[in-house]
């Protein structure tokens, strides 16, 4: 095992790593923990094999789930339901004339970015379902930031249309308020966890103490809390149809 392991976070996602069995793991196996923000960028370090573990989102992990360095061995449980299965909800301002998917052709949806599987890859299998393409059926994508400030830039009008977790949308009131839901997309599978080749076994088994039979206490307003096995069939079957989702007209000029 290297002398040093990278452990790359997705700040957006929230991992209790200050909860003791956790800290007790990070400094056993001389862990270095890495936020990220910037998806991106994390995706580029995931493509040169130089981080050993990560929590990302499942639409993080679609570009390059074909690299056989990586192996994912855990799904994330929502806060909300105890369920690896995420809904998101299509919202619009409460007063807009909007009430159906075909009448945002042509708006602006705000989404956090483009590896973001509730508000990027939901509304992009919400409209290939549709028979639209999200690479042509929206004047322009714009960033917001995560979770509430997406509805936040419905409210405002700085976006027409978001797609958020459900769970979000419902915690705030004045959301319900706010905001009208037009469309729904659900079964998308929750962050995972995954882990390099060069791991080797005596870590791979205290990580799997900690995700499978350890749930600390949940970290304020967090979405996500504990872990269960890796759902292949579930993530399987999201990649499927996230490739024929975003598949792009190679005749079409962009």
């Amino acid at each position: 095992m290297s002398d040093k392991i990278i452990f790359a976070i997705d700040e957006n996602l929230g991992l209790n790593i200050e909860d003791p069995k956790w800290h007790q793991f990070i400094n056993q196996f001389n862990i270095t923990i890495l936020n990220y923000s910037d998806m991106k960028l994390l995706t580029e370090k995931m493509e040169e094999n130089t981080v050993q573990l990560s929590y990302l989102p499942s639409g993080n992990y679609f570009y390059f789930h074909s690299d056989p360095f990586y192996k994912p061995i855990a799904n994330a449980l929502f806060c909300s339901n105890d369920d690896c299965k995420a809904n998101c909800v299509l919202i619009v301002k409460k007063e807009s004339p909007i009430n159906s998917l075909p009448e945002l052709k042509g708006k602006v949806l705000g989404y956090i970015h483009p590896y973001c599987t509730s508000s990027y890859f939901a509304p992009a299998l919400l409209l290939w379902k549709n028979d639209f393409s999200i690479h042509h059926f929206f004047s322009s994508l714009k960033e917001t930031g995560a979770w509430q400030k997406q509805i936040d830039a419905v409210i405002s009008g700085e976006v027409d249309a978001t797609m958020v977790l459900e769970s979000v949308w419902s915690a705030d009131p004045k959301n319900q308020e706010k905001t009208k839901i037009i469309a729904r997309e659900g079964n998308l599978p929750s962050p995972l966890i995954i882990y390099g080749k060069s791991v080797d076994k005596t870590l791979l088994a205290e990580l799997e103490k900690i995700l499978f039979f350890h749930k600390p206490p949940a970290l304020p307003n967090a979405l996500f809390n504990g872990f269960i096995p890796f759902q292949n069939g579930l993530v399987e079957n999201f990649f499927s149809e996230a490739t024929k989702a975003l598949a792009i007209d190679s005749n079409q000029e962009f």
